[in-house]
């Protein structure tokens, strides 16, 4: 059973995490470039600099959210824990088809936008399409933390150094019978020996 995110799934993770944080936090520049692109203004050159920034990190995103994409296909994704309640895994996977679902049409929004003077595309881009996203980065998060704190889960290990083998049930197991995480070797009874009075007693009985 596959127990954690392979390397692969786990660079290609955290390496979208930088590019979506850039895009997201520093997006000043393109809203004015948005300002002046459809209202047919002249644009300064350090705001059509960081435009094509802010496009070609877009693309980017697009690029490796369908690799990510293959490769969950491909390699496949740890279970969820056991823990975790059936409603939440519900939503867990829900939230993970719309991560997947934002990373292609978000950067195609945006491509419309900026390629092709799309309005209406930049408007979905910059309107619930960014808030798609910002509202689906903060359940992330808090289901992430309530594993990581509150369940004592391998979540978070799985997309970073990888788990040491452990299962979450037999965490969850060890945790409520409050014992140690060691290997416990169950031994064959052996036959008793009788002592050796006993013994004597019965050779004496059987030379009678």
């Amino acid at each position: 059973m596959k127990t954690e995110f392979s390397i692969p799934q786990r660079v290609l993770h955290w390496l979208m995490v930088v590019l979506l944080a850039f895009n997201l936090l520093a997006s000043d520049a393109m809203g004015a470039f948005g300002r002046l692109y459809f209202g047919d203004q002249p644009i300064p050159g350090d705001i059509a600099f960081a435009a094509n920034i802010h496009a070609t990190i877009g693309i980017a995103i697009l690029v490796l959210g369908l690799l990510r994409l293959c490769l969950r296909f491909v390699q496949g994704v740890p279970p969820s824990p056991a823990v975790e309640p059936p409603l939440l895994r519900f939503v867990a996977k829900l939230c993970h088809f719309a991560f997947y679902a934002i990373f292609i049409i978000m950067p195609l929004a945006g491509i419309g936008a900026f390629f092709f003077k799309n309005s209406a595309a930049a408007f979905a881009h910059i309107g619930w399409m960014k808030t798609l996203l910002w509202l689906l980065i903060g359940l992330h998060v808090a289901g992430v933390l309530v594993h990581q704190f509150y369940w004592k889960t391998d979540v978070l290990k799985r997309m970073t150094s990888g788990v040491s083998g452990r299962s979450d049930r037999v965490t969850l197991f060890a945790q409520q019978f409050d014992q140690p995480l060691v290997a416990r070797q169950v031994q064959a009874p052996t036959a008793m020996k009788a002592p050796p009075s006993a013994r004597m007693g019965e050779a004496r009985s059987a030379m009678r």
